[in-house]
């Protein structure tokens, strides 16, 4: 159960609603946030739950490696001052995922915590090569490895990091990955952004609301449960 610091009120995936998805190697369940409808909000949750043999006509490809993704949940809220009821803080979250490409999926290196993290570790300090240090200490760099973080698990652990998501934004995202066995990765989006008003300052500080962001994305993570078929466990087993 997520507590909010101070007076600061709005959703938390432990109140939310649980939803299931089921892909060829492991089921995946999850909350989401109830959104209230009220403030031109984003709450987009799609129909398909059942991905096996999936028909990838609308998943959007990209790279050279035959990859594709495809968005399960998009969503956006704002949390408030329960005194004042100005808004505070934006929300983004959104959950994807992404389809492995064929010698990907031949290689099983997403059934291994080791080589799964170091995978895509590796990717994305090739894709910011120019991002080696920063003077702020919350900003995402190869020095401080992207605040790269395994998420344990009791079969297979997944990870977390940081990156610039939106160019020019003072606030980085925090994603989480976890393993869906030898073809599919869960990806998790999650970005707050402080908010101001033109006659006065946010009365919380970013450095409590990089907090608030942190403890959020702990309260989704507590209710991601992976669960693997049986053929899937005994891989997992062998390659440890």
């Amino acid at each position: 159960m997520m507590n909010f610091p101070e007076f600061i009120v709005g959703p938390t995936f432990s109140e939310g609603d649980i939803l299931s998805f089921v892909f060829d190697d492991a089921d995946v369940t999850l909350r989401i946030p109830k959104i209230h409808h009220n403030d031109r909000t984003i709450d987009s949750v799609i129909a398909q739950k059942d991905f096996r043999n999936a028909d990838m006509q609308d998943w959007v490809s990209f790279g050279d490696e035959g990859r594709c993704d495809l968005t399960l949940v998009t969503q956006d809220w704002k949390y408030e001052d329960d005194i004042t009821h100005d808004n505070i803080a934006y929300v983004f979250f959104e959950v994807s995922v992404l389809k492995h490409g064929k010698a990907e999926t031949e290689s099983s290196y997403s059934l291994n915590a080791s080589s799964f993290q170091q995978r895509f570790i590796r990717e994305i300090h090739d894709e910011n090569p120019d991002i080696k240090t920063d003077p702020r200490p919350y900003w995402p760099t190869q020095e401080n490895n992207f605040f790269f973080k395994p998420i344990a698990r009791e079969i297979l652990d997944g990870f977390q990091l940081k990156a610039d998501v939106v160019e020019g934004s003072d606030n980085p995202a925090t994603i989480g990955f976890f393993s869906l066995g030898r073809e599919y990765t869960l990806r998790l989006n999650l970005r707050l952004m402080s908010l101001h008003y033109p006659d006065r300052k946010n009365p919380y500080s970013n450095e409590l609301l990089r907090t608030v962001e942190e403890d959020l994305f702990e309260d989704l993570l507590s209710h991601v449960q992976v669960d693997y078929n049986a053929e899937t466990l005994a891989l997992i087993e062998k390659l440890r």
